[in-house]
């Protein structure tokens, strides 16, 4: 892996930087405090992200404490590798402090995401982020410590360092699984001969032969029992069959009992209706009994209604009789006073003062008065006969 480009804004304490390393070993050197730490930790940041051995008090602390709001803080780091030309970038933004990150391979994307890259880059370059640690990027205060070891001491923290301890520690465990199964070997092979030293491949053979025989003898008592399980099987299906022939025809005794019990209810309503008609029918004939004695009454009431109605057609003839009455009363009061004016007129003719026309007019009025009093006295002398004839 060789860096070929580094750049960072606003990352700790770098507000803004650009770096093209040319080829060869590079040394950084620089003062305490200045940032030679923080530029190699700026790479395993833009390679592996938020990672514990990276993030050292929380992703705050890799923003610039002074950096303007809204500018991003972003980390681009361009590599070659196995020969191809790699270009990762990641960008951390926003009041969340959310991670965008992309990665190129020969000017190709193939990965964007946080997790992605991430995941990526340690497929290509067969390491996470403790390997790096381990092997790349070694601590300052792990490499001072180093010069106050003895050399026993100093190859062991190296070895820790490298992660080389913990093959030796498999190794060591792979040793002593392998002797524990050389000892299993050896306690099997022991086990194969008996007390005497005596391969036990005889004693075995005969058993075998003797769990043979036995074996043939289950077999055939296993095929017996198989028969008879049949055979009794077949004896269950018999009996479920019975059993659901019983079961239908209970049904069936259900249903015409409930059937019995709906025509007996029945049977009783028609009971009581034919006792309720038999004590109407009797009524009837009681009230048959009574009704022969009421023809008599019926003929009186029919005599009662055509006397009703005679009397009815009487006091209608009466009314009239006393409204004719009274016009002959009218009228014999207008005749006398129209023979009062008839003598009037009369004189003053006879004085020779009266109208021959109005003698005629008037004597005419007298006439028609005349004929009509003679019609009503016609007319009351006929309703008195009427009168007599109902009284």
């Amino acid at each position: 892996m060789r860096i070929n480009y580094i750049e960072l804004k606003n990352y700790r304490r770098f507000e803004h930087v650009e770096l093209e390393l040319p080829d060869g070993i590079i040394g950084i050197v620089g003062n305490n405090g200045v940032g030679k730490s923080t530029l190699v930790e700026s790479i395993a940041w833009t390679l592996f992200g938020n990672q514990k051995d990276i993030v050292r008090a929380g992703k705050d602390s890799i923003r610039k404490q002074d950096a303007r709001e809204g500018d991003p803080t972003v980390a681009k780091l361009e590599f070659t590798y196995a020969g191809d030309e790699y270009v990762v970038t990641r960008e951390m933004s926003g009041r969340a402090l959310s991670i965008q990150a992309s990665l190129l391979i020969n000017k190709e994307e193939v990965a964007t995401g946080a997790n992605e890259v991430s995941e990526m880059i340690e497929k290509k370059l067969g390491m996470d982020y403790k390997s790096f640690f381990i092997s790349v990027f070694a601590k300052q205060k792990d490499l001072a410590a180093l010069s106050s070891l003895s050399p026993g001491e100093r190859r062991a923290k190296v070895l820790r360092m490298l992660g080389v301890d913990r093959l030796d520690k498999v190794l060591s465990e792979a040793a002593n699984r392998e002797k524990n199964k050389l000892e299993k070997v050896e306690a099997i092979r022991e086990s194969l001969n008996d007390e005497n030293g005596q391969p036990k491949r005889v004693a075995l053979k005969k058993r075998a032969d003797e769990m043979r025989a036995v074996g043939e003898t289950v077999g055939r008592d296993i095929l017996r029992q198989k028969k008879e399980l049949e055979e009794l099987k077949a004896q269950e299906a018999a009996v479920d069959k019975r059993a659901a022939e019983t079961s239908t025809r209970l049904k069936a005794l259900t249903e015409l009992n409930k059937r019995a019990e709906v025509e007996r209810s029945h049977l009783a309503s028609a009971r009581k209706d034919i006792e309720r008609i038999g004590k109407s029918m009797h009524e009837a004939e009681q009230a048959k009994e009574k009704a022969s004695g009421l023809d008599e009454l019926n003929a009186r009431i029919a005599e009662k209604k055509k006397r009703k109605e005679a009397l009815t057609a009487l006091m209608a003839s009466h009314e009239n009789a006393v409204k004719i009455k009274a016009e002959l009363h009218e009228l014999d009061e207008e005749i006398s006073s129209l023979r009062k004016e008839i003598e009037k007129d009369e004189e003053e003719i006879a004085k020779g003062k009266g109208l021959p026309a109005m003698i005629k007019e008037q004597r005419e009025q007298a006439e028609a008065i005349e004929k009509r009093t003679s019609d009503l006295k016609d007319e009351q002398a006929g309703v008195r006969e009427k009168t007599r004839a109902l009284k």
